[in-house]
């Protein structure tokens, strides 16, 4: 997965686009692996507690988010879900560029 992601950087840095649309580039990708873990996480996370700062989200810290983080990575569903979904998005991310002439 890690050198299939440095492949992407490496088409984007070789492409022709500006410096600003490398940029766009980076950001779509950052917020696609973003919009595409968090919701694996999410549902392996203590039920309970994301209830209690649904209701109270002046007690989300740093430490307690990471906590919560911490303990979704250990179920087994986030091992074999992330990679799958990740894989997903880098064919996606692979298609959108070779629709820009960039392969």
């Amino acid at each position: 997965m890690e050198e299939k992601l440095k492949a992407i950087i490496t088409k984007v840095e070789q492409s022709d686009f500006s410096p600003e649309e490398k940029e766009k580039v980076y950001r779509a990708i950052s917020e696609g692996l973003r919009a595409t873990v968090l919701p694996i996480l999410l549902k392996c996370m203590p039920q309970a507690e994301l209830d209690e700062l649904t209701k109270n989200p002046e007690t989300i810290t740093v430490d307690r988010w990471v906590g919560l983080v911490s303990i979704a990575i250990k179920d087994e569903r986030v091992g074999r879900e992330v990679p799958i979904k990740i894989d997903e998005l880098i064919v996606e991310i692979n298609g959108l560029l070779a629709k820009e002439g960039i392969v």
